[in-house]
């Protein structure tokens, strides 16, 4: 029992240095989204996330856990959503908004997956939460139509274009990912589960990647595009994806 509020208050710091962590990666996202096609992007990113993953996998676990039908199951969801799709969305996103827009789009995140745990999971809200799903959602609004609510209900064409409308996939995306991970957690570990969901995002981007790598010119890729990379895949993703984990 003594040990428990000074486990919580780590736990706290992570998830505090979660946020800064991906707070990041909007703005190296960006840099990489001037350089890079968005499945390209995604790909390389998550393949440095896999080298480091399946390293720590060895080095925490002594290999990749063994998984039964259903655990490859859920991670082949978790890596086509929260790997696959929300990442090729938001660098395509990236590509034609600022990073701090799309920043602002994904703090719709916990909204997104309320709802979906409400529908899912039939999770009751109650109204206090509800209220504040309702205030969330007008104040996202707000910013995100940059003032002018009522005129892009009245015109959606003209106030979101398709970088609003991709990072709002993502959202999807990331929700879905949140909601299945709870699954993944009652039988993996999270080295595991998130070890195999990149292998699978990885997967399924490197198939949609393969006709962009050959036409990039590698060696005209100035040296920041790589350093943001790492920084994507090994602080942006493996670190933060770990300790997300921890907490959810």
């Amino acid at each position: 029992m003594q040990h428990r509020p000074h486990h919580h208050g780590i736990l706290m710091l992570k998830l505090t240095l979660v946020a800064l962590f991906w707070g990041g990666t909007f703005v190296a996202g960006r840099t990489v989204s001037q350089h890079l096609p968005a499945m390209t992007a995604a790909f390389l990113r998550y393949l440095v996330a896999a080298v480091f993953l399946v390293a720590a996998a060895f080095k925490m676990e002594g290999g990749l856990q063994r998984l039964t039908r259903s655990q490859l199951l859920t991670t082949a969801a978790m890596g086509a959503t929260g790997i696959a799709l929300y990442n090729i969305c938001f660098f395509a996103a990236l590509a034609h908004i600022p990073a701090g827009r799309t920043a602002l789009i994904v703090s719709l995140n916990p909204i997104m997956t309320a709802l979906l745990a409400s529908v899912v999971f039939s999770e009751r809200l109650g109204s206090r939460r509800w209220t504040g799903i309702a205030l969330a959602l007008f104040g996202a609004g707000i910013v995100i139509t940059r003032g002018d609510l009522l005129g892009t209900l009245r015109d959606v064409s003209q106030s979101l274009g398709p970088g609003e409308l991709l990072m709002t996939m993502a959202v999807l995306g990331w929700a879905t990912y949140t909601l299945i991970l709870r699954k993944a957690g009652q039988t993996m570990s999270p080295v595991a589960a998130i070890t195999w969901a990149t292998l699978w995002g990885l997967l399924f981007m490197g198939a949609g990647a393969a006709h962009e790598l050959p036409t990039i010119a590698w060696a005209e890729q100035p040296w920041v595009v790589w350093a943001c990379l790492v920084y994507l895949g090994a602080i942006g993703t493996v670190v933060a994806f770990l300790w997300f984990y921890q907490g959810v």
